[in-house]
């Protein structure tokens, strides 16, 4: 019994997330667009980016998330940015350069990111 039971909570949870995901996406996108002006969204896409890596780095750092709950986070964040800075032809060294500006501040929080000694 526990074993369908365990079943029928894993088959009506999963496509929940699937939808949350998308929702969150979506809330994001419309979000972006509609609050602020092309000018302004690169700057703040930045600072964004920066504010939430740090923000993960942190909360991993002090045991507050998991491992699996940094890498969505970070999944999150990456995203946040690319739809920000969607007109931006530097996007890719932007976040390059706000992703070493965390590990500036948290050298142990990313060991997968290869560094420039």
């Amino acid at each position: 019994m526990k074993q369908l039971l365990l079943l029928l909570l894993t088959a009506i949870a999963l496509p929940t997330t699937v939808i949350a995901d998308e929702k969150v996406k979506s809330a994001i996108k419309s979000a972006i667009e509609e609050t602020l002006p092309t000018a302004l969204r690169k700057n703040n896409a930045d600072m964004l980016l920066y504010g939430q890596l740090t923000m993960t780095c942190y909360a991993f750092k002090k045991k507050h998330i998991t491992q699996e709950q940094k890498v969505d986070m970070l999944r999150l964040a990456f995203y946040t940015h690319e739809q920000a800075s969607k007109d931006s032809p530097t996007i890719k060294e932007d976040s390059t350069k706000m992703l070493m500006f965390t590990l500036a501040a948290y050298p142990n929080c990313f060991p997968e990111v290869q560094r420039d000694n």
